[in-house]
């Protein structure tokens, strides 16, 4: 059993065990977990522990790659800049040449 109190909940936060929240407060929190720690082992045990552990994997994902495009900004938009310069470029001569 991970947390029994509200306190706990806000030291799984303060550590960085327990991200986001989607808007539940320490109350809410407690209330989940505890829930989820009553199951009994089974199907619904299962889809449950899996759509969690799909969602962190999602989420991590989703995470990380808009970190890639914070810290390279200035070179992903030269690359597009670059691209499109090109695209233009030969969508212009093509257009020159069926004339």
């Amino acid at each position: 059993m991970l947390v029994d109190r509200e306190e706990d909940v806000q030291e799984l936060r303060t550590k960085g065990l327990l991200q986001g929240g989607g808007g539940l407060n320490n109350r809410d929190a407690l209330d989940f977990l505890t829930s989820v720690q009553t199951l009994r082992l089974g199907s619904c045990y299962v889809r449950i522990m899996e759509d969690i552990e799909t969602y962190r994997m999602t989420r991590r994902t989703r995470t990380n790659v808009h970190a890639f495009f914070h810290r390279n900004i200035k070179i992903v938009a030269a690359i597009l800049s670059a691209i499109v310069t090109v695209v233009s470029i030969l969508g212009t001569l093509i257009s020159l040449k069926n004339s």
